[in-house]
């Protein structure tokens, strides 16, 4: 139901005509009709009994039996006519008006491109993240700039696949750099160098192409003219990000900085890899930690990402045991002495972009420097280290997706079986080695110290 208040200061009622049924309104999208009232509660009332009819209406023109000669009476019942109207909504009598020619409503204005987006959003954004809103929010700021924001009838193949192919000519990053973030599309296009990689080209198209199909299915739309419009990139999935090898491991083990003659060698930010690599935990979710979050559970200490975390997924919110490489290392001593409330590891989060944007900055260039230059060794590279770890030493796979935070859809481990308590993921996590030296960062006197490698 949608009613909207005219410059006359009347609230009209705009009425969605079905696709089948266009046909029988000349080929209309909608209806606006007066709701002869300047009183937005006593709006909403006629609003909904005059949806009530519509529907009625539509039904007895899709039974076939409806001669031309009697279609206009029959939508002539769906107008409002006011014997008496009171302040109060409650107190307003309607009726049913009959009459062989109704008065011709006034036309809706154009469905804009950036009132469906709008439309998307609001009925999606529920169940999203806030920083989720605000990656949406930015694609699609890009698709308005690249198609403009023009009616939504005029959308066809053409002008998606124009989209598409002028996406691949726009500059990476260029929002953030002053020289090119007020260029219009036309100019962008002109800048030397590459454009956007075919995977985030397929991002925007693929994007377009669900809100398209939304639109569809409430029919604002005919078709969907944005499906399967997207580019072949030949790549190996296995291979868009690629785990660290263990000299790569070794170099951060060698590298990190440390600190002597406190509760642990390690501190701050160096705590950040340690954990990634022996917990499979994401960036953002590491960053964020507090003391109150590593806690005891069935004797197990416990990284506890279940309460008022900003996480990826619903499945991210898990219960994930500290592995006993980094006990030996005294990140229990170390998150003792941290004051409650704190960040133990002196992370600033950032206004719009959470809590690991600023770090992962930092290390992107800590790493290049100190571990290696292959760009498809990133931090995210820890997640497949111990993906692959806990394959390796045979760890079900419902265990591994719980241990990662990945939603597990098997009909049976998944919908009906229970969550592993913290004992069964102690155990599995134990099965995260390296051959690796960490000697360097252990506290003295741990049996894990004598150990060439954490194996």
């Amino acid at each position: 139901m949608s009613i909207f208040l005219h410059s006359s200061g009347r609230y009209y009622y705009r009425q969605h005509i079905p696709i089948d049924l266009r046909p029988q309104f000349n080929d209309r999208e909608d209806i606006a009709q007066s709701l002869k009232t300047r009183h937005k509660d006593e709006a909403v009332i006629l609003a909904t009994m005059l949806q009530k009819r519509f529907e009625v209406a539509f039904t007895l023109i899709r039974t076939g039996f409806v001669d031309d000669d009697v279609l206009p009476s029959i939508l002539a019942a769906t107008r409002l006519r006011h014997k008496k109207t009171l302040p109060s909504a409650s107190c307003t009598k309607v009726e049913l008006e009959v009459s062989p020619s109704p008065e011709p409503s006034t036309p809706p204005p154009e469905r804009l491109l950036s009132s469906l987006f709008s439309m998307y959003v609001d009925e999606h954004k529920v169940g999203w993240k806030p920083k989720t809103l605000l990656e949406f929010e930015g694609w699609l700021r890009l698709l308005l700039l690249v198609i403009g924001d023009i009616p939504v009838s005029v959308i066809d193949r053409s002008v998606c696949v124009a989209c598409r192919d002028t996406l691949r000519k726009i500059p990476p990053g260029y929002t953030k750099k002053k020289s090119l973030r007020d260029l219009p599309v036309s100019e962008l296009v002109k800048v030397d160098g590459p454009g956007l990689h075919p995977k985030t080209v397929n991002k925007h198209v693929q994007m377009l192409s669900s809100i398209f199909r939304w639109a569809k299915k409430y029919g604002y739309m005919a078709a969907n003219p944005a499906e399967d419009l997207s580019l072949s990139v030949a790549t190996n999935p296995d291979e868009e990000r690629r785990p660290y090898d263990a000299d790569d491991l070794q170099r951060v083990i060698d590298n990190l900085p440390i600190t002597e003659g406190v509760s642990s060698k390690v501190s701050g930010t160096s705590w950040i890899p340690l954990i990634a690599m022996y917990s499979g935990l994401r960036l953002e979710e590491i960053c964020q930690l507090t003391p109150s979050d590593i806690i005891m559970l069935d004797d197990v200490l416990c990284f506890d990402l279940t309460r008022g975390k900003n996480l990826k997924t619903f499945s991210a919110a898990r219960i994930v045991p500290v592995h006993t490489s980094l006990l030996s290392m005294g990140l229990h001593e170390y998150v003792k002495s941290i004051p409650a409330g704190s960040n133990p590891w002196g992370v600033i989060k950032a206004k719009r972009n959470g809590w690991s944007k600023l770090y992962s900055q930092q290390w992107g260039r800590w790493a290049r420097k100190n571990i290696t230059t292959d760009p498809l060794k990133v931090f995210h590279s820890f997640r497949h280290n111990v993906a692959d770890a806990l394959k390796l030493a045979n760890v079900q796979e419902p265990l591994i997706k719980q241990i990662l935070g990945h939603s597990n859809t098997d009909i049976t481990t998944g919908r009906y079986g229970s969550k592993f308590p913290p004992s069964v993921v102690f155990d599995a996590i134990k099965q995260i080695t390296y051959t690796v030296d960490l000697r360097r960062l252990m506290l003295e006197g741990c049996p894990e110290s004598e150990s060439w490698s954490s194996q």
